[in-house]
């Protein structure tokens, strides 16, 4: 097995409140007590990876102090977080409390390099709908670093399922509209393309499409599941919480998902 150029740890869908005790009918933990046993897991692991990958939905709603409290979670792990914008958030909220920037860069979409791997960052955020979209600016933008003449091994992630797999009513409403045109522009990458990384789902999942890897990551909160041809998603109450742990070589992906408990106390 070839030597991970660089490790980093997928999450998403946080879903901090601002109030630290808020939850939904039926589920067994609040988003407050998933953060904190996610954190608990990520202290648990036997190495430090490069950086914290979210792919969105920090909070549940885009307040303030919601973003106050996922900064005061983000800045006790031992690595940098990099967080993307999903449907729930505000990019312009979410880069003044975990960047410091006051005039927001929009659409939030961005770029950086570690140990040799490029990563692509895309804004999917499109709200109030729970469907996402690139918009042609973006996927313009895509195109470009997809077509150039760069050898480095590429990540792409955004917060939105970009595709089909497989066809349900609900998987077809949560997802990103320009998504057939999002992997047409992958496609001249393909060859060193390592994956793309999103969340929005609430499950683990991966699927292949002309040879490209997409990987969904479990989340720490509220867990789904949904079946081909389903009108709506189902809770899942079995599976655990969980994150993927990631590592990125030469020629490799390599993607270990680790799941997690979360301790229930009487206020839960």
């Amino acid at each position: 097995m070839e030597e991970p150029l660089l490790s980093f740890v997928h999450i998403s869908d946080t879903h901090l409140a601002e109030d630290a005790t808020f939850n939904l009918p039926g589920l067994t933990h609040s988003p407050q007590a998933g953060a904190e046993a996610l954190l608990a897991a990520l202290r648990a692991l036997p190495l430090t990876p490069d950086f914290i990958l979210h792919t969105g939905d920090v909070v549940d709603s885009p307040h303030p102090a919601a973003y106050d409290r996922a900064h005061a979670l983000f800045n006790e792990f031992t690595a940098p977080v990099i967080a993307l914008a999903g449907n729930h958030d505000d990019p312009s909220l979410l880069q003044r409390a975990l960047l410091g920037r006051e005039d927001a860069q929009l659409p939030y979409c961005f770029e950086f390099e570690r140990a040799g791997v490029q990563f692509l960052a895309l804004d999917s955020s499109h709200p109030p709908s729970h469907a996402g979209e690139l918009g042609a600016t973006q996927r313009e933008w895509l195109s470009e670093r997809c077509t150039a003449a760069d050898a480095r091994p590429l990540v792409v992630a955004l917060h939105h399922n970009p595709l089909q797999a497989p066809p349900s009513p609900w998987w077809d409403r949560m997802a990103l509209r320009d998504g057939e045109a999002f992997h047409a522009a992958l496609l001249p990458a393909r060859e060193r393309l390592r994956g793309v990384f999103f969340g929005h789902i609430h499950q683990p999942l991966q699927y292949y499409r002309d040879g490209i890897l997409y990987c969904a990551v479990g989340g720490s909160w509220e867990v789904l599941h949904y079946y081909p041809d389903a009108e709506d998603f189902q809770l899942d109450l079995e599976s655990l919480p969980s994150f993927n742990l990631v590592h990125i070589g030469p020629r490799t992906t390599t993607i270990r998902r680790h799941s997690f408990q979360v301790s229930i106390t009487h206020d839960e």
